[in-house]
């Protein structure tokens, strides 16, 4: 699965303009949001967070995902366990494909340099026999023990639990193999924004979405909003 994303998985500079463009939108935009968890595996969350970088010189809204101590001979970076000043931070909640596991309490990440492109570090690492920390069981509780038995996977866990600002979830069902993050949502009362993708849908499909997203929740603990997901982001 890892080997098959890294070969169809496009290099940001070698991408079609209309995806670069859009990277860029989301990189404006997606600093009006505080922290950001994800489960996205691939590359292009990275990007956007690389954009903002290399455009908020003051460095006043960029991002930090913790992997700032030490660098090693070829400049990985070693997760930390704790932020570089007060930056928004990123949790990689089920990893990434840039993310490896170099010794038992080790993770590393890879850094694009100048000389080589991202996905061909990251494809040397593999063909070396690293491979990265990458959550994709399909049993939920087999899920969530692979997840506490790593060291920067809980910490990410253990930050959303903590966490009791407004979440707004993008991009995921939370189906029940994903219930550690339900469980995590729930820990602290907090208002929750739930996108639905409304393109194509009919009336029907759209309410038995909100229904099932409600059935997680106790709605009168919980303030949970319904968003159409197109309208998060101005991409056109």
């Amino acid at each position: 699965m890892i080997k098959t994303i890294v070969q169809v998985h496009k290099d940001y500079n070698s991408s079609e303009e209309r995806m670069r463009e859009k990277i860029e939108k989301v990189a404006e935009e997606i600093t009006n949001f505080g922290n950001i968890f994800t489960t996205n595996y691939d590359l292009y969350l990275y990007w956007i967070i690389m954009n903002i970088k290399e455009r908020d010189e003051k460095q006043e809204n960029h991002y930090q995902d913790l992997f700032w101590y030490k660098k090693d001979e070829n400049e990985y970076t070693y997760f930390a366990g704790k932020p570089l000043g007060c930056s928004k931070k990123i949790f990689y909640l089920h990893g990434a494909l840039f993310i490896y596991q170099k010794y038992y309490s080790e993770q590393k990440k890879i850094k694009r340099n100048k000389a080589e492109k991202l996905i061909d570090l990251i494809s040397k690492e593999i063909h070396r026999g690293n491979i990265p920390i990458f959550i994709s069981e399909s049993e939920g509780r087999i899920k969530e023990e692979a997840i506490r038995k790593n060291e920067y996977l809980n910490f990410c866990l253990q930050e959303l639990e903590a966490s009791n600002n407004p979440i707004m979830i993008f991009g995921n069902t939370l189906y029940q193999v994903d219930k550690h993050l339900i469980e995590a949502i729930k820990k602290t009362q907090r208002n929750i924004y739930y996108c639905i993708y409304t393109k194509g849908k009919n009336l029907s499909s759209i309410l038995k979405e909100k229904h099932s997203f409600s059935e997680k929740f106790n709605i009168e603990k919980w303030n949970v909003e319904f968003v159409d997901a197109e309208t998060v982001f101005k991409l056109n």
